[in-house]
């Protein structure tokens, strides 16, 4: 009689797990409609403006040029806007292979906590009822090739060739895409020194490339953009203040226009450099961002 009590029990509560499931299913299909063939991914509109706030992003400005020392940041970061709020954990390697001529860089968010309101999880089509959880990021790796330094005239130039993985999670919550991309990139920048001791000095910087995402649609498989993007880097003394733009322009029109504002204010006394720095989205980016980093150099 124990023994069946106790499978009774087990039966009973493996019954509510399932309906549980099903239930939180049934609801998710009767908010997007679904016509019981189509893929749930094909529900997911895979752009920035319906993505998490790390999903696709903007090109890194490379500021045209190659640096010599390894470097690694480490940056915890916070975005809130329009019913997502999102906490990650940044990081990013980079690695001279060949001294002014080649170099290698690795960013990754390592770990990624987001809270939806249930407008934004309806708007995005997201299946967790509640809108809440925890994921990892994509790796993105880029090879920096040095193609014109210290001209007495000319900017200085590089080619930027990098890979996203498809290693982000949460797809279902529309957080990352489980789909490769990749883009490449030239960029120009140039010092102009301000003063003879070289304590101050300005340094602008271009960008423009072409950024491909694979996308979840019957018609097409992945979406082509413009890249584009420019900043302002003020030096003084051990102190550097920049600001910058940076933004792609997708052909679907479907959120797939980002424009980033970013500004940065770091000290760098040495090996150690903190900065702290805030990012707006200006288009197709319904976040605002704010964040702590830590760089250290090998």
């Amino acid at each position: 009689m124990r023994i069946l009590l106790l499978y009774s029990f087990l039966f009973a509560g493996l019954s509510i797990c399932r309906s549980q499931s099903l239930n939180e299913f049934d609801q998710w299909a009767l908010r997007v409609g679904w016509d019981g063939i189509t893929p749930w991914q094909f529900f997911i509109n895979t752009a920035p403006a319906t993505l998490g706030p790390n999903a696709l992003p903007p090109p890194r400005l490379q500021q045209g040029r190659v640096k010599n020392d390894w470097k690694l940041e480490l940056r915890p970061e916070y975005h809130f806007g329009s019913g997502d709020r999102t906490y990650d954990f940044f990081s990013r390697i980079y690695v001279p292979i060949v001294q002014d001529k080649v170099a290698l860089e690795l960013f990754w968010v390592a770990f990624e906590s987001y809270d939806m309101d249930t407008d934004i999880r309806d708007l995005r089509n997201a299946r967790t009822s509640d809108g809440k959880g925890v994921s990892i990021g994509d790796i993105h790796i880029s090879t920096i090739i040095q193609l014109l330094r210290d001209h007495p005239s000319l900017p200085d130039v590089t080619l930027n060739i990098s890979i996203k993985t498809a290693s982000g999670e949460k797809l279902d919550d529309a957080r990352y895409t489980d789909a490769p991309g990749y883009y490449f990139d030239f960029s120009a920048g140039k010092t102009l020194s301000l003063n003879q001791e070289g304590t101050q000095a300005l340094r602008w910087h271009l960008m423009a490339g072409f950024y491909v995402w694979q996308i979840y649609d019957i018609t097409q498989r992945q979406n082509d953009a413009l890249s584009y993007g420019g900043g302002i880097d003020w030096f003084l003394g051990k102190w550097k203040l920049g600001a910058s733009l940076a933004g792609y322009l997708g052909y679907i029109d479907n959120g797939d226009k980002p424009l980033i504002l970013e500004s940065v204010l770091q000290f760098t006394p040495g090996k150690f450099s903190p900065s702290i720095g805030y990012r707006n989205g200006l288009n197709d980016y319904p976040y605002q961002t704010i964040f702590a980093a830590a760089t250290i150099t090998f």
